[in-house]
């Protein structure tokens, strides 16, 4: 009986084992699947956040209820366990029992059987009572095992009906474990996504973040910038100012010239003939001529920077002007200034010969009067340059000539000093002058319609400072390698006799008048010349307040290399000398330094100027107070 409830287990046990078994398979093959379609799975990305949250909390408690349902069924199938093997070990003792009865009762039989049959009644009385208890208590027995094997099998039929649930239960939860793993898989990568758009939302902050520091920096710069510019209309409103006080003493002198002309046209009318007529014409052709002659041939005879008017040698035209007297010693024509693009220098020939813009703006002299300021060859050529960035450059050739018309306006440039390197003479040398309806120059193409501006171009520049202004001004910086782009430009000239030595000390030409301050300091011939001869010095009208707090006039140091060498010879063993340098009045001994008017004289009618001068041979020894560097 016992061998027949094992097989009848066994086979029970074994089938839910391998059902059991079959479903983890299934499982493992779900996931596998779930793992390998977890990237294709992109439409749940597509929801909403929050609804994504409220699915994965359902998902969560479902997920919680499903574990404790199988821990409660894996408690109570180890309590059937425990029964099931208790149930066991009681129909193993009872089966024992029965066996030992049976064996009893089978040894009585046959004791019984050889006893002989001539025993006494009382005996077989008694045994015969002895065994019917015997098989009495057995069939008890018997009968109590039995209702304990049909429980036995009503439990073991429960329990099959009990893993039959559990399987159903089982296969439900695989079931539900794979929709989880696929709900969790969409959720996972719905997270990563979300993840990364976060990352992302961070950069873009951090680089608008970055954006905002570059703009505040930007700004800061443009204030300062701002501020700057402010600073330097302030400055060009006090040189406006000066300048128009300067304009309104040439006015004055251009009013009484107006009323000698409305005298003579007061005589023309009132003449009663011919003859009178003609001899007002010529008496105001006369005026014309000695006013016009009295105005100076260039920039070294004027007193002040700003608008002036000159009478270039050999001409009788009259040109407009603009005068330095501030750069480097002053004396400077302007001829040439880029600033701001407003004027269009991609003009013809015709245009280029004559000149063309206002000297207070952008402007062009004219190449005729640039060969009348420069034929003599006494000339120096002045390149003042301030580049894109802020940073001043020039370039100063000690001799510039410019040929007449018929040579084409062919130049010549000597003597280089600045420290923008020499772009002039190395590449332009010997050039004509070339505009878009007159190519002159070496190239295939026409360099003056390329760049559009006149030119002295070769193969085609190194120098690009007439050319269009939007499309760059440039120097080419041959010591770098590399080009210079230019936001502004000034070329000028001046005549270099201002630093030379006069031959005499006296000088009277006809019946010029002169009337020095002070005995034996008048000079004849070129106007003011230069610090080593004593005669006028450049940029001595220059004022500079001292570390006394006085108003001193500032003289420029020789460039003769004799006389800077006396000059080097009485300075302090500190001292340094510059192109730029310049010392004080207050440095001379008091006899060193006198004002004197001076004639100017070159056979025409004289012009006198009052100026500060030193005496020929001053050197500057005294420092008790600042050497200006």
């Amino acid at each position: 009986m016992m061998a027949m409830s094992d097989e009848h287990e066994e086979p029970v046990v074994n089938m839910l084992k391998t059902k059991k078994n079959q479903r983890r398979r299934t499982r493992s093959v779900i996931v596998d699947d779930d793992q390998a379609n977890r990237l294709s799975t992109t439409t749940a990305s597509q929801q909403p956040r929050h609804k994504i949250r409220h699915h994965r909390r359902e998902l969560n408690h479902e997920i919680h209820t499903l574990r404790k349902m199988v821990k409660t069924l894996a408690s109570e199938q180890h309590d059937l366990q425990k029964q099931m093997v208790l149930l066991s070990q009681m129909r193993t003792t009872a089966e024992s029992n029965v066996h030992k009865m049976e064996t009893e009762l089978k040894a009585v039989l046959k004791r019984l059987d050889s006893e002989p049959r001539c025993t006494g009644n009382h005996h077989n009385a008694e045994d015969v009572a002895e065994i019917s208890a015997q098989n009495k208590k057995l069939a008890e027995t018997v009968d109590r095992l039995s209702l304990k094997v049909s429980g036995v099998d009503q439990v073991q039929s429960s329990t099959l009906q009990l893993f039959e649930a559990m399987e159903r239960l089982e296969e439900r939860y695989d079931d539900n474990i794979s929709e989880l793993q696929r709900e969790v898989a969409k959720l996972e990568y719905n997270d990563g996504q979300l993840t990364s758009t976060v990352h992302t939302l961070r950069e873009d902050q951090s680089e608008q973040l970055e954006l905002v520091k570059s703009m505040r920096t930007t700004t800061t710069l443009l204030q300062e910038q701002v501020q700057a510019d402010q600073i330097r209309s302030a400055l060009l409103l006090a040189k406006l100012t000066n300048n128009t006080l300067a304009v309104m003493n040439q006015s004055h002198g251009q009013q009484v010239q107006n009323w000698r002309l409305a005298q003579l046209e007061q005589s023309i009318q009132s003449a009663q003939s011919i003859d009178s007529l003609r001899q007002s014409l010529a008496h105001l052709e006369h005026e014309y001529n000695n006013l016009a002659h009295n105005l100076p041939h260039d920039c070294r005879d004027v007193s002040s920077t700003g608008v002036n008017y000159i009478l270039p040698r050999e001409s009788n035209e009259v040109v407009k002007v603009y005068c330095d007297q501030e750069t480097s010693g002053g004396g400077w024509t302007v001829i040439q200034r880029r600033s701001d693009g407003k004027e269009d220098f991609n003009r013809n020939w015709a245009a280029y010969k004559s000149g063309f813009g206002s000297v207070l703006g952008e402007f062009w002299l004219g190449n005729d009067n640039l060969h009348r300021l420069t034929k003599e060859n006494t000339t120096m050529l002045r390149v003042d340059l301030w580049d894109i960035y802020g940073q001043y450059w020039w370039a100063e050739y000690d001799s510039f000539l410019v040929g007449t018309e018929n040579e084409g306006y062919a130049v010549q440039f000597h003597g280089y000093t600045g420290n923008a390197s020499d772009a002039m003479a190395s590449y332009h040398q010997s050039m004509k002058f070339s505009t878009r309806d007159n190519d002159q120059d070496l190239s295939n193409t026409n360099c003056a319609d390329s760049y559009q501006g006149g030119w002295w171009y070769s193969h085609c520049q190194h120098v690009n400072i007439n050319g269009k202004y939007a499309l760059g001004l440039t120097w080419y910086d041959s010591l770098e390698n590399e080009w210079i782009a230019l936001a502004k430009v000034e070329m000028k000239v001046r005549d270099k006799r201002i630093f030379n030595l006069p031959t005499s000390t006296t000088t009277t030409t006809g019946s010029v008048n002169t009337t020095p301050l002070v005995d034996n300091l008048t000079y004849t011939g070129v106007g003011y010349c230069g610090i080593m001869s004593g005669c006028f010095v450049p940029g001595c009208t220059t004022r500079v307040e001292t570390l006394e707090q006085e108003n001193r006039t500032l003289f420029s140091f020789p460039k003769d290399e004799n006389r800077l060498l006396i000059w080097k010879r009485a300075l302090p063993p500190d001292a340094v000398i510059t192109k730029s340098s310049k010392v004080c009045d207050l440095h001379f001994e008091d006899d060193a330094i006198v004002r004197s008017r001076v004639s100017i004289v070159d056979g025409k009618p004289t012009s006198v100027v009052v100026r500060p001068v030193l005496k020929p041979g001053a050197v500057p020894t005294k420092f008790q107070s600042i050497v200006y560097l």
